[in-house]
């Protein structure tokens, strides 16, 4: 079994797992949460510039046309460093501001993924493609951009196969520094 089902049938197991007290709550509420932790990059890319619990990573390497940066975060669990959620904020071709979050495959691809920031408005996003992961995209509204830029956290939900939703809190620490860095990159190419 490969490291990516193996880490599948984890996330799916805490969902089955979380109790009978839990079948009682709504759909939006999280039955049972990893324990997740931002991870710093050990050896940045030559082109990666930290924002507290963001990165800023850039391919400007030789050889490549046009440069294309993003801000990314990567979501583990805590004690096993295994990826949990990867978000990746940056400008797809059509120059819209694009959010991408990355799971595990195993999910409920129909429910997509909810990404809340602050707790508030919960924005839906449709799973995309479903590989080694499963990646869900949405071009950002300008309300939810602000909502990033202000914020102090986001709350990323995606289902299990059984409908259970797993849950974990990203940082907006540093996104607003992040997103400046950005689109100063983004004017200058």
């Amino acid at each position: 079994m490969s490291k990516g089902a193996a880490f599948a049938l984890l996330l799916l197991s805490l969902a089955l797992n979380s109790g009978a007290s839990a079948q009682s709550k709504p759909e939006s509420e999280v039955t049972k949460q990893p324990k997740t932790k931002t991870v710093e990059q050990q050896a940045p890319p030559a082109k990666a510039e930290r924002f507290d619990q963001w990165t800023l990573v850039c391919n400007d390497a030789k050889g490549v046309e046009k440069v294309s940066c993003s801000l990314v975060q990567a979501l583990v669990e805590a004690g096993t460093n295994r990826l949990v959620f990867r978000l990746k904020v940056g400008y797809g071709p059509r120059g819209n501001l694009l959010l991408l979050i990355g799971v595990p495959r195993g999910v409920s691809l129909p429910r997509g993924i909810e990404y809340s920031p602050d707790g508030k408005k919960a924005y839906r996003l449709a799973f995309q493609t479903c590989e080694q992961g499963c990646q869900a995209l949405l071009v950002i509204p300008e309300e939810l951009k602000q909502a990033m830029l202000k914020g102090t956290e986001g709350k990323v939900t995606f289902y299990a196969s059984n409908d259970r939703p797993v849950s974990a809190i990203s940082s907006l620490k540093g996104f607003a520094a992040g997103f400046a860095a950005l689109q100063k990159r983004r004017g200058t190419h």
